[in-house]
């Protein structure tokens, strides 16, 4: 089949990014959580008492559209909020939300050792630079 779509940056950026994540999406699915549900779980292990709106803006997520996500994260007895002041609260992981969020990183180490066999350390190194300098350049633009 004719792809006119193929040959283009973006779309092979997509398509590497969807292939590369695929294994920890099938250890998230299979826990019962989305990619975003996951990618918040890690970024609360590694940021302990962080607040909502730093999660929102390191992930570029509308604070209206995190509260559903703590929501249902805290629903599955997977985080704690604990109040700062009178507005913010710090996110904390439980202790079966920090196992979790630990077998989450183990996937995505392990995927990314699957891409370091195929490049080499060195490739992947290059890889991560160039995603990163492209990521800056584009949101600049905006």
């Amino acid at each position: 089949m004719h792809n006119p779509v193929a040959d283009h940056l973006g779309y092979r950026l997509r398509r590497a990014s969807v292939a590369m994540i695929s294994r920890i999406s099938r250890t998230a699915e299979a826990r019962g959580l989305s990619l975003t549900l996951s990618t918040v779980l890690i970024l609360i292990r590694a940021n302990p008492g962080c607040r909502q709106r730093d999660l929102c803006a390191e992930l570029g997520i509308k604070r209206a559209n995190m509260a559903p996500i703590i929501a249902a994260l805290d629903l599955r007895g997977l985080v704690d909020r604990s109040a700062i002041d009178g507005r913010s609260q710090a996110m904390l992981l439980t202790d079966a939300g920090a196992a979790l969020a630990d077998e989450l990183l183990d996937a995505l180490r392990a995927a990314e050792a699957e891409v370091a066999a195929q490049f080499g350390g060195d490739g992947v190194a290059q890889l991560s630079a160039l995603a990163w300098k492209l990521e800056r350049q584009l949101a600049e633009g905006n």
